[in-house]
């Protein structure tokens, strides 16, 4: 709802020279109630549908995965360890259950910005040239960051399936560790 907001504050200005008795006041008050309103209302909606579409998301995956792991051969298991497979069942499906709304907010975020590209060009050709010549090298930069990214993504998550392991491991042996005080 970033254009409401800009909007918003149009009306807001106008409502305030109204209130102060620079310009007639009008419905500019009432107009920027019901805007307010409705921002409201879409950040509310907003919310929501990101949580609900999360939350079955994950619920999905989570059952997918688990009813795919339980009906995998015992031989192929053995390349993972069991906190392997309790911290990616747990805490990395919520985060893969999130990417359908994240998926949607980045196709907006690219339409906007072509929008942007458009109204710079309507404004000034050349200086639209000028930001489009920068983009390749924006580009190279964001693939190489991303790239470092995926690499510490993958050794966080190896390191914590190694933990999680070893938690499970120290539960099964609870009764161990307790008598060795």
């Amino acid at each position: 709802c970033a254009e409401g907001e800009e909007a918003h504050i149009a009306m807001l200005g106008r409502t305030i020279d109204g209130a102060l008795g620079r310009a007639p006041t009008g419905n500019w008050l009432w107009w920027s109630v019901l805007l307010i309103a409705a921002l409201v209302a879409c950040d509310v909606a907003d919310e929501l549908g990101v949580a609900v579409t999360t939350a079955r998301s994950t619920a999905w995956l989570r059952r997918t995965t688990l009813r795919h792991v339980l009906s995998v051969r015992l031989r192929s298991m053995d390349r993972f360890s069991s906190g392997d497979f309790t911290s990616r069942l747990v805490g990395n499906t919520e985060a893969a259950g999130g990417v359908a709304p994240d998926a949607v907010a980045a196709l907006t975020s690219v339409v906007l910005a072509l929008a942007g590209v458009v109204a710079l060009a309507v404004i000034d050709v050349w200086l639209c040239l000028a930001f489009l010549a920068g983009m390749p090298l924006l580009l190279l930069m964001f693939w190489a960051f991303a790239k470092d990214a995926s690499d510490l993504s993958e050794r966080y998550l190896e390191t914590q399936g190694v933990i999680v392991s070893r938690l499970v491991g120290a539960l099964a042996g609870s009764r161990t560790i307790a008598a060795a005080g």
